[in-house]
């Protein structure tokens, strides 16, 4: 997440006392913009409910792998050229993205409109051939960063036992060391990597904390600087006050012995509790100097931790205003926690006219009140918040 580009250049040609008085005047002005005109910054596209991982933190898990039909490249093609402003995220999840043939075509699609500036796709990193498909798609780009962000739940056994394929964690490994020739070849192209923090992972042992070793690793073996890690979420637990009947019902699997069949069942908890997010966000406080965007993750889990003390919005929550989600059926929602309000074909794939429609602001009402920690979501709204930003560009 980067504060949006017009403020931040006002932000560092000025002095620190004139810049934090220029921010505080502008900032209401943004965001009454922003809620007026629905200008949408970061969209979430999950692209496929298709999986080959079984990872027992899944919050999507009970959608994976359905046999119903999903958005075709034309879809999403559609779906850009109805992008009316420009749009600085475009997040392309899933499932595994790389699994659809076509994601290429998707991604090329979003570059032709020449309004989206970065893609990120969030993957396991364990296709065989995604060195491969990346060097083959980069020259097709001319306007748009993409960004790859390969996951992790740990060192080789965790991570492999977590996931559930077969020396997964070396194959992406090593797709990241590939990936780092490209990286340095292309301006338009960057990865990065995403650590979960399960309990397992974050729990200190012998005087050490496996996060802590999966970091140095990851520095040391595929010289990558951009590392980040996020709290495992769900629904139950990160949205407060959101109404029962409009919850979107994602949330990790059931445990094993409740649910033997379920592919993606868990033998363990997940999430850490509140007060174990508060231990491990001190322990990582210190890597946030020494990797890229480290800061703006220490800001974003500080929030999230006030959130889940004082149970209230620290911010105003901006989402299905300056973003939304869309999934592979097309169906539309303001924000993750929330269920679909409506599907993207009954506008003829028009997302400005749907997230402007009378069953979008339906939507946006029914969430005034809650407040959650969803990191995309709060990221978005941070980049809209005043004191945020004083506080980002001061350092």
């Amino acid at each position: 997440m980067n504060p949006v580009p017009n403020i931040e250049a006002v932000a560092r040609c000025l002095p620190g006392s004139v810049r934090k008085l220029a921010i505080r005047a502008l900032n209401p002005l943004r965001v009454r913009r922003a809620k007026a005109a629905c200008a949408l910054r970061w969209i979430t596209m999950f692209v496929t409910n298709h999986c080959n991982a079984r990872c027992e933190h899944c919050f999507y898990w009970s959608e994976l792998n359905s046999r119903a039909p999903e958005l075709a490249a034309e879809d999403f093609a559609r779906l850009f050229r109805s992008l009316r402003r420009p749009v600085h995220t475009i997040r392309l999840s899933g499932g595994e993205p790389f699994l659809r043939p076509d994601i290429e075509d998707i991604v090329a699609a979003a570059d032709a409109t020449r309004r989206v500036r970065k893609i990120a796709i969030p993957t396991h990193g364990m296709m065989r051939d995604l060195p491969e498909r990346l060097e083959a798609l980069l020259p097709m780009l001319r306007c748009v960063h993409l960004n790859v962000s390969v996951s992790f739940d740990g060192l080789r056994a965790r991570h492999d036992a977590n996931r559930k394929i077969p020396h997964g964690f070396d194959r992406a490994v090593e797709n990241l060391r590939r990936l780092r020739d490209l990286e340095r070849r292309s301006d338009l192209f960057s990865r990065s990597a995403s650590i979960s923090l399960t309990p397992a992972v974050s729990a200190r042992r012998g005087g050490r904390r496996e996060v802590l070793e999966l970091v140095d690793f990851l520095k040391r073996e595929t010289g990558l600087d951009a590392i980040g890690w996020d709290h495992v979420r769900s629904v139950e637990t990160d949205a407060i006050g959101l109404p029962p009947d409009i919850r979107s019902g994602f949330t990790p699997p059931p445990p094993v012995e409740e649910a033997p069949d379920v592919r993606n069942a868990r033998r363990g908890d997940v999430q850490l509790s509140v007060d174990e997010k508060e231990e491990v966000n001190g322990a990582l406080a210190a890597l946030c100097s020494t990797t890229r965007g480290g800061r703006l993750t220490k800001m974003r889990l500080d929030a999230q931790l006030q959130i889940l003390r004082s149970r209230r919005r620290v911010v105003d929550c901006l989402a299905g205003f300056v973003d939304c989600v869309v999934y592979p059926s097309g169906e539309i929602a303001v924000c993750e926690f929330t269920r679909p309000f409506a599907n993207l074909h009954d506008f003829g794939m028009d997302l400005p006219r749907a997230m402007s429609s009378e069953q979008a602001r339906g939507a946006r009402a029914r969430t005034r009140a809650c407040a959650c920690t969803h990191p995309c979501h709060l990221s978005d709204s941070l980049a809209y918040d005043a004191d945020f930003l004083v506080r980002f560009f001061e350092a």
